[in-house]
């Protein structure tokens, strides 16, 4: 479930502290203006069926314009938008079937919060900008189903044809443990990470900088006994970038190839993005 900001006015208390005697006005009705967060669900943004929509040239979404970059039929940087819900590896290694794991959110249970954003944050151009400025409460944000299975699981045991038991299944289950990110690659152990940064701007300037892990395998120095994967979602504090008009996400992670490059894609989700007004 979505969380969701609830603010209860208590209209009562007020009456008690300052009650309305003696108060006249041409008008029968009071209105109390109280100043309320904005909380983008994205959930009127229209999609079919489990599916995601990668619009040219970004979306704009209340105050917000979120920046894409696509190639393709691919997003190869910055926000699309989807409401897909697949937890699981997929058969084949088709744009099509990867498709499914890469624009998913990962969640134990069915992902019931509608439409979300999917950000591919391999480059500067992942951003999205704030209509005159403004402070961010916080975002929730979450793993792709496709980073998700690859830290958790592994990647390759088995193919379709020849299926084989996964060491990190306790059922020992046979099936084709494959989500078509790298050949040898091997599911988290202690010491790995995967984190995401967020760097706010205003007027040109850097604010901040704030990060948090997607996972954390005992690899914080600070926090040694951190030992968790993000497997919903999960709320993420931005308040302390300040007033910001733009945010630019990059991930870092503990996995690297012979020549010091990420091996894993850097993908998340996000949802829930909460304003100060």
């Amino acid at each position: 479930m979505k969380k969701q900001s609830l603010y209860k006015i208590f209209v009562w208390a007020i009456t008690l502290t300052f009650p309305l005697i003696g108060f006249t006005s041409c008008d029968d009705d009071m209105d109390l203006v109280v100043p309320m967060p904005t909380n983008y669900t994205f959930n009127d943004l229209s999609l079919g069926t489990f599916t995601h929509e990668i619009p040219n040239g970004g979306f704009d979404y209340g105050k917000c314009h979120f920046n894409t970059v696509k190639s393709g039929n691919q997003l190869s940087a910055g926000f699309c938008y989807s409401n897909r819900s697949l937890r699981s590896f997929v058969w084949n290694g088709d744009e099509t079937s990867v498709d499914s794991m890469r624009y998913s959110m990962f969640s134990l249970l069915p992902n019931d919060t509608e439409v979300y954003l999917v950000c591919n944050a391999s480059s500067d151009e992942a951003y999205f900008t704030i209509d005159g400025g403004g402070v961010i409460d916080y975002m929730l944000i979450a793993n792709t189903t496709w980073i998700y299975m690859t830290i958790y699981y592994g990647s390759p045991y088995g193919t379709k044809t020849s299926p084989k038991a996964n060491p990190r299944v306790p059922s020992g289950v046979k099936g084709a443990w494959q989500t078509y990110i790298a050949d040898s690659f091997k599911a988290f152990s202690t010491g790995d990470y995967i984190r995401l940064i967020a760097t706010g701007y205003r007027n040109g300037s850097v604010t901040g900088t704030t990060s948090t892990y997607l996972s954390c395998i005992k690899a914080d120095s600070e926090v040694p006994t951190l030992n968790y994967t993000v497997n919903n979602w999960r709320k993420w504090e931005l308040s302390s970038l300040g007033e910001v008009d733009k945010v630019v996400f990059s991930m870092e992670s503990s996995r690297l190839d012979a020549n010091g490059n990420e091996v894993l894609p850097h993908w998340f989700c996000m949802d829930g993005l909460q304003l100060k007004d």
